[in-house]
């Protein structure tokens, strides 16, 4: 499987959105908000970053079907990470890893805005620093 990473398109939003938010709210432990508050908080935050330029998706699909997405990253201008997604019948193949070597090539030192258990990979090859409070500035 030959993976293309390419630019997000308008039509890839509700994609994007729904899988980002649900999850996110599926990742979060201890105490959470109800999920309609979680969701409608999130989308208002990342609609506006996106439309001020501050959100850059990239998307991972088929380099035969670029239409078919495999995961996607969302970074912030200053080359935060603040989600990376891979549908759950592509983990494992190299998709998250092929997202993170298109934004950051050589850089090993970055910043993460969400926990999630998947960080243990990234760890891996990056050294990675947690500041939730990215996604909000």
């Amino acid at each position: 499987m030959k993976i293309l990473i390419r630019e997000f398109k308008d039509e890839d939003t509700n994609f994007i959105l729904a899988s980002w938010i649900k999850s996110a709210y599926s990742n979060i432990t201890g105490y959470r908000e109800r999920y309609s508050v979680f969701h409608k908080g999130l989308e208002t935050i990342m609609r506006k970053k996106y439309a001020d330029g501050t959100l850059t998706p990239y998307i991972a699909c088929l380099d035969s079907d670029p239409d078919f997405i495999l995961g996607f990253a969302i970074f912030g201008n200053d080359y935060t990470l603040h989600y990376v997604f891979t549908k759950e019948a592509f983990k494992r193949l190299g998709v998250s890893k092929a997202l993170l070597n298109h934004m950051y090539k050589n850089k090993k030192d970055i910043v993460v805005s969400h926990w999630c258990k998947d960080i243990a990979y990234i760890k891996k090859n990056y050294n990675v620093e947690y500041n939730r409070f990215k996604l909000y500035n």
